[in-house]
């Protein structure tokens, strides 16, 4: 099976991740006829500068089991033709749990290693939910999965995408009472667990100590419900 018709079985299976908007938005080609032009237009432009054709092949250019990346043919709202990238996760696995933890009043942070980065960061527990558990679920799942915590309270807060700008994942915010935490996950690069009071926490934010979006997002929508 070669890129192409591989890419167009996965579109067909999975309709919701194509879909189109009435007008406006970016357009996905799908009719190989138009892909086909899509991909000879964009090699001229690519051979043009000296970069590699295959840039400009449509389909599934690389997945693993995490996930895949798409080099969709698209039409610009202005009729113009290319392409775009975006990344889908596994579609075997249900959106992320982010979760915001709060012991004896104070917040939960791990400090983890990132491999993107190459350093520390400080942040909440988050991961990829498991398909077929709920929200609920996930969330207990990663605290006890992270830190080996145990959970009094916990109520969803919100929703969002991870990255809109170049993938489709949702997730899920959770706020969480832990009544108890212990082991780290030194697995998932985390070295230890730090305790900080709420109006440190916002220090830290707003001198930029901690620049973990998810944890800035999950604390704001925790502050406007009068949580923290």
């Amino acid at each position: 099976m070669n890129i192409l018709t591989e890419y167009l079985t996965f579109a067909k299976n999975h309709p919701k991740l194509f879909i189109n908007p009435s007008q406006g938005g970016f357009t996905i080609l799908l009719t190989e006829d138009e892909i086909r032009q899509v991909e000879q237009s964009l090699e001229e432009k690519l051979n043009a500068k000296g970069l590699p054709t295959e840039w400009a092949q449509v389909g599934i250019v690389y997945q693993d089991q995490y996930g895949m990346i798409l080099r969709d043919a698209v039409r610009f709202p202005g009729g113009a033709l290319g392409t775009y990238i975006r990344f889908i996760g596994n579609v075997d696995s249900g959106p992320s749990a982010i979760v915001l933890p709060l012991y004896q009043g104070q917040v939960l942070l791990v400090r983890r290693f990132r491999h993107a980065t190459r350093t520390w960061h400080l942040e909440i527990p988050i991961g990829l939910g498991v398909k077929g558990l709920s929200g609920e679920e996930n969330a207990r799942r990663e605290l006890a999965k992270e830190i080996g915590a145990t959970i009094s309270h916990l109520i969803l807060i919100g929703k969002l995408e991870e990255g809109p700008g170049s993938t489709a994942n949702p997730a899920e915010l959770f706020f969480v009472n832990v009544e108890a935490y212990g082991d780290i996950n030194k697995h998932e690069g985390i070295t230890g667990i730090i305790q900080v009071a709420v109006p440190e926490f916002e220090r830290m934010i707003r001198e930029s100590e901690i620049t973990d979006s998810f944890a800035i997002i999950a604390f704001l929508y925790a502050k406007l419900r009068g949580l923290v």
